[in-house]
């Protein structure tokens, strides 16, 4: 069980499911927020100390500042979580049988 789990269920036992499932929306928004906030800063950084000449050379920069930002990140990701709500998810029309597309 991942620490956000373990946290999760702290809350909820402590103040309820709505408070567990707001405290889980929070903590994925800051996670987002912390993904964008350290590319776009990756990005800025090293455009302003790479020598960016024109956009064709932003490309690596932009993809350095990714793969570097996702690789501190991914430690703390709450897998089970991603995968449970991957779970939840209704599948398209497409894939299943005698969909649209089936």
């Amino acid at each position: 069980m991942s620490a956000l789990s373990k946290r999760a269920a702290e809350v909820e036992a402590r103040f309820g499911a709505e408070a567990a499932a707001v405290w889980r929306k929070y903590h994925i928004a800051a996670q987002l927020a912390r993904l964008v906030g350290g590319f776009a800063g990756s990005v800025v950084l090293g455009a302003l100390h790479g020598g960016v000449h024109d956009w064709t050379s932003l490309v690596p920069v932009a993809t350095t500042a990714l793969w570097a930002t996702l690789t501190q990140m991914f430690p703390q990701v709450p897998w089970l979580l991603v995968r449970n709500w991957a779970a939840r998810m209704p599948a398209s029309p497409a894939s299943t049988p005698g969909g649209v597309g089936g």
